[in-house]
């Protein structure tokens, strides 16, 4: 709980703050710019899956139940275990295991971002072939993201494994199925 305490407090502050002076500025931005990452593609990871959306979530259904099948039953997998650890290490205090959990270091927000704005970005594509007016409401702006994200990562190079055996696991199943699908 004193990590969120300080966080809230870092990035409450952070507008105030001079940013060339203040090491904590740095430390603050660095765990925000994660915190979104995980928040965004939580949402993104819900809305690709193959199963059911819950109550009230919007979901690839609302827009296509046929159109992207396919993708979307083998983004799921990998989109299950963003959920999962973005839920666990995001928003709740937990517990966590017995003894001292270790800290989850490396997040893999490139290849989570890779799969995720990939699977939008697709999944419009073939909505496009059925429902262009459906497709029409994404814009151009999965494509572009997508895109964007892979020109300005040239030469992409993994993310390290964490020491975390949770997140190890999220960033070893995201790098398989990259290696697997793209």
């Amino acid at each position: 709980m004193s990590y969120r305490v300080e966080q809230l407090a870092r990035v409450t502050m952070m507008l105030s703050l001079v940013r060339s002076t203040v090491p904590a500025y740095a430390v603050a931005l660095n765990n925000a710019r994660i915190e979104s990452a995980l928040v965004h593609g939580r949402a993104l990871a819900y809305f690709l899956r193959a199963d059911a959306p819950g109550k009230g979530d919007l979901h690839i259904w609302h827009y296509s139940k046929s159109a992207w099948k396919d993708g979307s039953l083998a983004i799921t997998s990998v989109a299950s275990k963003v959920i999962k650890q973005a839920s666990k290490h995001l928003a709740h205090a937990a517990i966590g295991d017995q003894g001292w959990e270790p800290h989850p270091g490396a997040w893999p927000l490139p290849e989570m971002a890779m799969i995720l704005s990939r699977g939008l970005s697709d999944f419009v594509h073939a909505l496009e072939v059925t429902h262009p007016d459906r497709a029409a409401l994404f814009g151009e702006q999965p494509s572009e993201a997508y895109h964007s994200l892979i020109a300005q990562v040239p030469g992409f190079g993994f993310t390290e494994i964490s020491d975390h055996p949770e997140v190890a696991d999220l960033t070893r199943s995201l790098q398989a199925y990259i290696l697997d699908n793209h």
